[in-house]
């Protein structure tokens, strides 16, 4: 995947500053932890799910890219690293409206696929998302 578009310097400041909101959401439900004792139901299951936006919107951890030509974002650390494994087999990089997947084959007929889910729902806000084409017969 090449990026066409954008750049992670600008799309990381992105992110950083809805890490914070989130952290900040974090610590406000774990102050009402600690002075009420216990959370709810509901209260643990919205501290729970900013736990996860915690670590979606940490850069080190997700680096969201648009696909070219479609509404799919994705992660394009898992990507790079996993298209870094597969560059002696043969693939394919197939797209729907809620994936991309990545079907490979080794010299030994062993075949696998790699989903990658679309996380635009996470990203909707976002103005600084770079935009990746994917060459189907990429080679790294």
């Amino acid at each position: 995947m090449k990026i066409i578009s954008g750049n992670f310097e600008n799309l990381k400041s992105e992110m950083k500053l809805h890490l914070e909101n989130v952290k900040r959401k974090i610590k406000i439900y774990e102050s009402e932890r600690k002075r009420k004792k216990y959370l709810n139901e509901y209260e643990q299951k919205k501290l729970q799910e900013l736990y996860n936006l915690k670590r979606i919107y940490t850069p080190t951890n997700v680096l969201p890219v648009k696909i070219n030509g479609t509404n799919l974002v994705i992660d394009f650390k898992i990507y790079q690293s996993f298209m870094k494994k597969i560059q002696p087999f043969t693939f394919q990089i197939i797209t729907s409206s809620n994936r991309l997947c990545i079907e490979y084959q080794t010299d030994t007929h062993s075949k696998g696929c790699l989903e990658l889910y679309d996380l635009s729902s996470f990203f909707s806000n976002f103005q600084n998302i770079p935009v990746g084409g994917i060459d189907r017969k990429e080679r790294l």
